[in-house]
């Protein structure tokens, strides 16, 4: 379900403690990945708390698809050690009523998490966007001009967290899916780390080369979608 994050997200202003923009919850979100899939754990085994370790995360709006992303929720003080986990993964869904679905859990020791948490993995998107003014051909053969190495410095939305850098990543496929005039949606497989609105709407020169940029138009993101985190479970799986 788009519109929820993948970890608890604490209030900027109040940092947790408290206040009237977050309404004394302490929290950005009222939910997330993470607290959604903790009740039902939390609550079979006993336990004081969880910590969730995610291969990689997404903006608030895209969607997971295809088999999902890999997670690892550790256990905090848990009062029982061992629990029946398939019945856990029902219980966990009926709560979560489609907002997330668990599949597949498993007990794993600390290195999957070290394994997890140390990877790169690339990653398949499809990117609904708005191309008013595009041609099908002039779209096809920006993508094709994206192909390859972005140089990306920090984006505007998130400059305030994260250093002002310049980064190479490196786009190995944009392909057009379909195209409806004035939207089109595209499939983009690309490196750990490259933020694919921006490679699309080129965020005012600072993602180079970006498609709005090589078509010469304005070219946003709709919708984005992930549709697989590439080779993800071998690396929980090892």
């Amino acid at each position: 379900m788009r519109g929820i994050p993948q970890t608890r997200w604490h209030c900027r202003e109040c940092r947790g403690a408290g206040c009237e923009r977050c309404g004394f919850t302490g929290k950005m979100y009222q939910e997330s990945v993470d607290e959604l899939i903790s009740v039902k754990v939390v609550e079979a085994m006993d336990a004081a708390d969880t910590t969730f370790h995610g291969a990689g995360r997404e903006d608030i709006d895209a969607l997971m698809l295809g088999d999902g992303r890999p997670f690892v929720l550790e256990v905090n003080e848990p009062g029982k050690r061992m629990t029946d986990l398939e019945r856990l993964e029902q219980e966990i869904n009926v709560y979560c009523e489609g907002k997330v679905v668990v599949s597949g859990l498993r007990f794993v020791d600390h290195q999957t998490v070290r394994n997890l948490k140390g990877a790169r993995h690339d990653k398949v998107y499809l990117a609904t966007i708005s191309c008013a003014g595009v041609d099908r051909d002039t779209l096809v053969s920006g993508l094709g001009e994206i192909t390859g190495m972005i140089r990306q410095r920090t984006p505007t939305r998130v400059i305030h967290r994260r250093a002002d850098l310049v980064r190479k990543r490196t786009v190995r496929s944009a392909l057009l899916e379909s195209f409806a005039g004035d939207s089109a949606v595209v499939r983009i497989e690309c490196e750990a780390g490259l933020y694919v609105k921006e490679l699309i709407f080129g965020d005012s020169g600072r993602t180079v080369p970006s498609l709005a940029g090589v078509v010469g138009a304005d070219v946003v993101v709709t919708e984005l979608d992930v549709v697989e985190v590439m080779d993800a479970r071998e690396v929980v799986d090892k």
